[in-house]
């Protein structure tokens, strides 16, 4: 249930219309919201209000199979001095998911098909593909595949 509204922003994207809210639950939990402008009110973009993956987020990332799995996450540029691994070479990328309270870093592999612009935007809507894969320094997680930007065609 909605306790509070904490923001909303409003902006135009490739011509739509878009709100995007971050709303606190009676339970405490924070969920992001957007709302999309069809010309004749405001209709719930579902997939951003919804979790999808192929397995439950918080024990993927906690277990870290090698497997893989698609998900529905957000990417962002990765802050300076967190993207530097001394056994991989990048690019990398910070991944979020709406059940998580914390980014998880991946690694972007060249054949994944990966190739965003992150110009005039923090955060990007995709769904991809994802493994943690096993090193000489533990489990790392690489975005293997880009399925496509935003999550849904």
């Amino acid at each position: 249930m909605l306790d509070e509204i904490l923001s909303a922003k409003l902006l135009e994207d490739r011509g739509r219309v878009l709100v995007f809210f971050d709303l606190k639950l009676s339970s405490g939990e924070r969920q992001p919201l957007a709302m999309i402008w069809d010309g004749a009110g405001f209709g719930l973009d579902w997939e951003s209000f919804t979790a999808y993956g192929t397995m439950d987020w918080i024990e993927w990332v906690e277990t870290q199979p090698t497997a893989l799995q698609m998900m529905r996450v957000y990417l962002s540029k990765v802050p300076e001095g967190l993207s530097a691994d001394d056994a991989v070479d990048g690019p990398w990328v910070s991944v979020e998911h709406r059940d998580s309270l914390q980014p998880v870093i991946a690694r972007v592999d060249p054949a994944s098909g990966c190739r965003l612009d992150f110009t005039g935007r923090q955060r990007i809507p995709v769904t991809a593909e994802f493994e943690f894969k096993k090193g000489t320094h533990g489990s790392q997680l690489h975005l293997t595949r880009l399925i496509h930007e935003g999550w849904s065609r």
